[in-house]
């Protein structure tokens, strides 16, 4: 189970962060592989080895977001980029899922899925809304492999 408060200043860490990086447009909603790929550091320094980056997509109700098929991981994989990718990814804190920009992105796009005062997703909080996060790929390396990052 993820320590709450520790993921609690993650989060807040990660919005400094968002904030701070007009590239990203200064938001986590829609960011979500360079704001969890942004916090691997800080993440392991505040929960210890045993965090990763996992790339991957959501079901909420039964019903699948961000959804994508092998065919296009092996597109981007050849070099074939986006300017969206259709992906999710959190991180995995010894097997338990810590989400710093589902919320956010909800509140923003489907604001009806989630209560409005949930800013993290962990693993508990996910089950009791009916979000099942549905691991693909995990590692550091996933998001230059995917050529993710331009």
């Amino acid at each position: 189970m993820v320590d709450h408060q520790k993921a609690a200043q993650l989060f807040e860490s990660a919005r400094a962060l968002a904030h701070d990086t007009p590239a990203i447009g200064r938001k986590l909603s829609g960011n979500c592989v360079t704001v969890h790929y942004g916090m691997l550091g800080a993440a392991r320094e505040l929960f210890g080895p045993g965090v990763e980056l996992v790339v991957g997509y959501i079901e909420v109700a039964g019903r699948a977001y961000f959804h994508f098929t092998n065919d296009e991981v092996e597109s981007w994989r050849a070099g074939i980029t986006k300017r969206n990718y259709n992906l999710h990814s959190w991180l995995s804190v010894h097997g338990d899922v810590l989400d710093l920009t589902l919320a956010p992105t909800f509140h923003e796009n489907e604001p009806h899925l989630i209560p409005a005062d949930l800013t993290y997703i962990d693993l508990r909080i996910a089950s009791e809304h009916g979000i099942v996060h549905k691991a693909r790929l995990m590692g550091d390396q996933i998001p230059i492999e995917l050529g993710l990052f331009r």
